[in-house]
């Protein structure tokens, strides 16, 4: 299912981050340059932000996750930096 996720969102996005076992694994099976895997959140959170400065006139960020990987904590961070 992670596998399809990613084609899927390959093809509305331009930028997939990602992070998590699953998705780690998932990222290893396709050959995608629009998704980059991120061991830890400040690691994704600080692409992010590059991303965001760069693009910011244009820019939707989904942020999807299991309750495990607390996907919130990205949430607060996005909401702090940019009030």
């Amino acid at each position: 299912e992670h596998i399809d996720i990613l084609n899927y969102a390959s093809e509305m996005a331009d930028y997939i981050l990602l992070f998590g076992d699953n998705y780690k694994i998932a990222k290893q099976s396709i050959v995608n340059e629009k998704c980059q895997h991120f061991n830890e959140k400040l690691d994704l959170f600080n692409f992010l932000t590059e991303i965001i400065t760069n693009n910011s006139d244009k820019l939707a960020v989904l942020v999807k996750g299991s309750r495990g990987l607390k996907m919130e904590e990205i949430v607060e961070m996005i909401k702090k930096e940019y009030k």
